[in-house]
């Protein structure tokens, strides 16, 4: 029974109250702190190849983009053909056309 009430002793005790002081806030303890770990030191080389790869990596990116800069299309795709230019002019007017008969 002693422990299930130091239990509740301690879960009361982290909450965080903010009736008791002036300013309504009152600070916890720190909970579940621990040191933090120690950095493992790399080896030169490993850290130099990493760099090494990365560089590269860039490298590549940056001919593949320059390869690449901008494709032009050909002119012949850009321009639009005159037989659809006179179909869609027919069209309009046969359109016209069945509108005023109507």
């Amino acid at each position: 029974m002693e422990l299930y009430n130091g239990f509740w002793q301690s879960i009361v005790k982290r909450c965080f109250h903010s009736v008791t002081s002036p300013l309504f806030i009152k600070c916890t303890d720190a909970l579940c702190a621990e040191p933090l770990k120690k950095k493992k030191r790399l080896d030169p080389a490993i850290i130099k190849q990493r760099e090494e790869r990365k560089k590269r990596r860039l490298e590549k990116q940056i001919r593949r983009l320059e390869k690449n800069v901008r494709q032009f299309k050909p002119i012949s795709e850009c321009e639009i053909p005159l037989e659809i230019i006179n179909n869609r002019k027919l069209n309009q007017i046969s359109f016209r056309l069945k509108l005023l008969v109507l």
